[in-house]
């Protein structure tokens, strides 16, 4: 019952991350490590921040990047604002009833359990042809990094 989305969670999820109610939320979850490429979600943020006011990025955990990404979203002006870098976290069971989807960015991976939280919490995910994510073609939309 732990990985289970319920909708009723949905709207105080997004009210603990200062996310309005009818934003749609892009959300990410692993280490800010160089090889989970949070630098190349925030840069498409960026370009689809430009587009829909509504948009909201919220990348939750810890790493050796966080300050890096933090320099990075407070250069996109009025659009940094709705970048959330959450730093570490042990509730991403609510952080997934904020999200609308879930990204995962990186260069290689094993099977991320990320990935696979994403799924059972049926949070549609988008992902990089990487590692155990290029194995599952048929639940996963992929995109290579090229």
């Amino acid at each position: 019952t732990q990985f289970r989305r319920d909708r009723d969670r949905e709207a105080s999820a997004r009210a603990s991350l200062a996310v309005p109610p009818a934003a749609f939320v892009i959300g990410a979850v692993g280490r800010a490590e160089p090889q989970k490429r949070f630098d190349l979600l925030i840069e498409a943020f960026a370009g689809l921040a430009e587009r829909d006011s509504s948009a909201h990025l919220v990348i939750a955990g810890d790493g050796s990047e966080l300050d890096t990404l933090r320099k990075q979203a407070a250069a996109l002006g009025e659009s940094a604002q709705r970048v959330h870098l959450l730093g570490q976290r042990t509730d991403v069971d609510l952080l997934h009833h904020a999200f609308d989807v879930f990204v995962q960015s990186s260069d290689y991976e094993g099977t991320p359990n990320a990935v696979l939280e994403a799924m059972a919490f049926e949070t549609p995910v988008v992902a990089t042809r990487v590692g155990g994510t290029a194995e599952d073609d048929g639940y996963l939309v992929t995109l290579t990094t090229d």
